[in-house]
């Protein structure tokens, strides 16, 4: 709606909604506030909230088909079966690293109401650009961000537990295999073996190998 629109709506002159929007010059209380009021009913039209598209986005790292075992498998099938029971459909996509497009452009068609991720980053881009746009975002680990709904086991304390008690049963001689150290859960899982070792007075270093 243009000023002329707005003025002749209200009966008042083009000069006094400009004063009132600019919040310059002498202008009466109440004129003031009616303008104000239709300035703000047109934004509320410009940004109505789209209707709810019935879907949630899961997002699979790339590599889940070939290294993730079991778990994103059992993780996907308890995501739709929660989800059919509330009338939810599931929309795969998958993710490289911190490679946020798929997401994105589920998000901007309006394809999807919420996303899950079943694995986080160190300094994970995508949750930062969800949470950024407070576009709803629950992860299957932990994040630092009080915003994302998270569910996670305790993989450093686990892996604290299991290194201890390999050592009372008498080993001394240790080597943890994990893939790629940016990943959330495997850096939670080196922690934990490594404070094991340290209360253990038992001497580690970093010597990464590749296979």
């Amino acid at each position: 709606m243009t000023i002329e629109q707005m003025a002749e709506q209200l009966g008042v002159s083009k000069s006094t909604v400009s004063r009132a929007l600019s919040g310059k010059g002498r202008i009466g209380k109440e004129t003031r506030e009616r303008v104000l009021a239709l300035a703000g009913s047109e934004e509320r039209k410009k940004k109505k909230v789209p209707e709810k598209t019935g879907n949630i986005a899961v997002v699979m790292p790339t590599d889940a088909y070939r290294t993730g075992g079991e778990y994103f498998h059992e993780c996907l099938i308890g995501i739709c079966e929660e989800a059919s029971a509330r009338d939810y459909d599931i929309m795969i996509t998958d993710v490289t690293g911190n490679d946020y497009s798929g997401v994105d452009r589920l998000i901007r068609k309006n394809k999807i109401d919420g996303v899950i991720l079943t694995r986080t980053m160190e300094h994970d881009r995508t949750i930062q650009n969800l949470a950024a746009m407070q576009f709803p975002v629950a992860v299957t680990g932990s994040v630092d961000n009080d915003f994302v709904i998270q569910v996670d086991v305790d993989n450093e304390r686990a892996s604290e537990d299991l290194t201890t008690y390999l050592i009372s049963r008498g080993y001394r001689r240790f080597a943890i295999v994990l893939d790629y150290m940016e990943y959330a859960v495997n850096r939670n899982r080196y922690d934990g073996f490594c404070r094991a070792l340290y209360q253990k007075g038992i001497p580690y270093e970093w010597s990464p190998l590749e296979f």
